[in-house]
């Protein structure tokens, strides 16, 4: 390797006096630190495009999503030449990666800050935050305290016994001691002290990092309650901080605001729009990153105060659940750590059916079911859940016309009478409105007294729908209520941890989950108008919701430029006979990135409320976002290798007759663009008949 090259040497010392207190102005330097990172920093320059002529503040900076370490290298200088990486945690997938020539701003900022806020921190410790050498928060720490005895590690977890024996060994001689941990770390300690241990004055205990969406057996306050309490003598504080800042803040007392240092800034900021807000999405320049980005865009929200303090309120909460469609971060850990693959049935395969004559109790009830849904009111913008009238009025439509008694009865011919159970409890998820009905109208169509659950934030549209069929005498309850009541069967339709969660709160109840699902469409070649025309039928369907919806579009041995053009033109002529309804603000953060990767990458087109963005195979999340197609090529060599990869999560393919023998034999529903979100009834769902699946029939 060779030698490091400092990273403009006057500007960084212009920085290094600024953080020491020896003069300088905040917005002189970030001016100066964006306008050098423009032009040293190739990915920086392709994100920000033409904005860097409109930056003539450091409020008009623009910002680096954060999960954008996971695929660029985001460095303003020769990467070859990085003397060290710090690592993202990967909770949410692949591992950011963070490039630098050295940690003197680093060091010199946490140090200088933490100590002005916190006081002298004491040379020994007790550590229980991670001890890799790629973690910052690890190599802050040893920074702070070389002296440290590390009790916590990222393969085996917290040492409390050792933990408790280091602190009762320095409790006893007197010396103040450094103890910082994670939260969850921390909580592992508290849960394993029976008595508290006198700490000497001067000790600081330091509390970093939330419990990352995971299930504690201590909340946040408790933490900090049982802390001051368990170690008497000490100091609690906090910490906030990550892999991609140089900076941190801190809280000088358990549950207070940070403390901001001045050589960073705090914007708060709309998660969707971008525009200031007093409490929002969390963006930060920070002078101290001198050799990656100036500033960059968390996925973490707070709220500022008039004094210049920050109340963080955690991770940004997350967009309304979407059908079954994945997460962003769900679908990354997904991929990750599932390797099983459900058994694929393509859907060419017929639907077995019972044999002899139709029920005639089937055919009556199917009738009154058909009958009822013919009385539905004059549709209502509140049933769409954000989308516009002219969309519900179009969609439920096609939904309430493909439920005819004829598909009704095929579907009930799948399972005899005496196998179904009496009573079902239905689960809709938010997002796709008309999700739960077919489900609804099939249990009771089978003579199953049904308990729709539907979203609390929603309810409209299942009472509307329960109304007219409890008219016809149908046995339906519609409610928010939580509880599933004296059912048979609970079908839940949401996040993976939703189903977990219902299976371990109901043991005795039999639970039916449909879980995160994508669809996928697939394109051969350069793009022709009608092909072209389905793609963005299928994008825009729901406002691109729902576990049907296309998380990306896969062209195969096509120009991704052409198929850029082409479906922008589309889109944009699309938006001028349609509108896009309410977005769920929390999409911003990963849209953003997505669009931002592209400008860096393979290639953006932005039309109106929409874009197209390509991205290479290894930087694609499989999940939808409203009115974006995500463009990933691959070789037809390689189609095989992507759809196998996440076979177990595919719900339907949109693919073209010349791929039909690649694809088929590899999901379980197939069909032409332009019908991804236009399932057949009755069908196989998840490679089984719908009812089937409900009454665990084999037969």
């Amino acid at each position: 390797m060779s030698t490091p090259v400092s990273s403009h040497p006057a500007l960084r010392e212009d920085i290094a006096r600024f953080i020491r207190g020896e003069g300088g102005q905040f917005d002189d330097l970030a001016l100066r630190l964006f306008r050098w990172q423009i032009r040293q920093n190739a990915d920086y320059r392709a994100i920000v495009g033409g904005a860097f002529q409109r930056v003539h503040g450091v409020a008009e900076v623009p910002a680096v999503p954060v999960a954008l370490w996971r695929d660029l290298d985001l460095v303003s200088f020769d990467v070859a030449q990085a003397r060290l990486v710090f690592r993202t945690s990967g909770t949410t997938g692949r591992r950011g990666e963070v490039h630098r020539l050295d940690t003197d701003l680093y060091d010199l900022g946490a140090r200088r800050f933490a100590e002005h806020v916190v006081g002298p921190l004491p040379a020994r410790g007790v550590s229980l935050v991670p001890d890799a050498l790629d973690s910052s928060l690890g190599h802050m720490c040893r920074t702070f305290s070389p002296e440290l005895s590390q009790r916590f590690s990222g393969v085996s977890g917290v040492d409390v016994v050792g933990a408790r024996a280091d602190l009762a060994h320095w409790s006893r001689a007197g010396v103040p001691v450094f103890v910082p941990g994670t939260a969850l770390a921390l909580a592992a300690l508290v849960a394993a002290m029976a008595v508290p241990i006198p700490l000497a004055t001067g000790s600081v205990v330091m509390v970093t990092g939330g419990f990352k969406g995971r299930v504690a057996a201590i909340s946040a306050t408790e933490l900090r309650r049982e802390l001051v309490r368990l170690f008497p003598g000490s100091k609690v504080v906090e910490e906030y901080g990550m892999t991609e800042l140089s900076s941190q803040m801190w809280a000088d007392g358990p549950g207070e605001p940070l403390r901001v240092p001045p050589w960073m800034r705090v914007q708060v900021v709309d998660p969707w729009t971008g525009a200031p807000a007093r409490r929002g999405l969390l963006r930060f320049i920070d002078l101290a990153n001198i050799d990656t980005v100036l500033a960059i865009e968390t996925r973490d929200e707070g709220t500022m105060l008039d004094d210049g303090r920050l109340i963080l309120h955690g991770r940004l909460p997350g967009a309304p659940a979407r059908g079954c469609s994945l997460t962003v971060e769900e679908a990354m850990s997904s991929v990750s750590t599932s390797s099983k693959r459900r058994t694929s049935m393509p859907m060419a395969q017929s639907i077995p059916r019972v044999e002899g004559t139709v029920d005639p109790a089937d055919l009556l009830r199917a009738r009154r079911v058909v009958h009822a849904l013919g009385r539905l009111p004059t549709a209502e913008p509140a049933w769409g859940q954000g989308l516009p009238l002219a969309s519900v009025i179009r969609e439920l439509s096609a939904s309430v016309n493909a439920l005819t008694e004829a598909a009704l009865v095929a579907e009930l011919c799948t399972v005899p009478a005496s196998a179904r159970p009496h009573r079902v409890a239905i689960w809709a998820a938010e997002g796709v409105f008309t999700a739960a009905l077919e489900w609804v109208v099939l249990c009771l169509a089978a003579g199953m007294s049904v308990r729709w659950k539907a979203p609390a934030a929603w309810p409209h549209f299942a009472r509307a729908v329960g109304s007219v069929l409890a008219a016809e005498g149908l046995p339906v309850t519609v409610t928010t209520d939580r509880s599933p009541g004296a059912v048979d069967v609970l079908v839940v339709f949401g996040s993976d941890a939703t189903i977990d969660a219902l299976r371990g709160e109901e043991p005795s109840v039999r639970v039916v989950g449909y879980g995160h699902r994508f669809g996928l469409g697939i394109v051969e070649g350069t793009p022709d108008p009608a092909t072209v025309a389905a793609v963005v039928s299928d994008h825009v369907r729901y406002d691109t919701r729902g576990c049907m919806a296309p998380a990306g579009l896969v062209i195969v041995d096509g120009a991704v430029p052409a198929w850029l053009d082409a479906l922008a033109a589309a889109l944009s002529r699309h938006g001028r006979d349609a509108a896009r309804g309410v977005i769920a603000p929390a999409h911003g953060p990963e849209w953003r990135r997505r669009r931002d990767l592209g400008r860096a990458t393979l290639g953006v087109r932005e039309v109106g409320d929409a874009a197209v963005v390509a991205v290479a195979p290894e930087h694609w999340v499989p999940s939808a976002l409203p009115w974006m197609v995500s463009l990933v090529p691959v070789s037809r060599a390689a189609l095989p290798h992507l759809l196998d990869r996440y076979a177990h999560q595919l719900s339907v393919v949109a693919r073209p007759d010349s791929l039909s023998e690649v694809i088929d034999a590899r999901v379980d529903r197939t069909c032409r663009p332009g019908a991804m979100q236009s399932p057949p009834f009755p069908r196989l769902h998840d490679g089984a008949p719908m009812l089937a699946r409900i009454c665990a029939w084999n037969g």
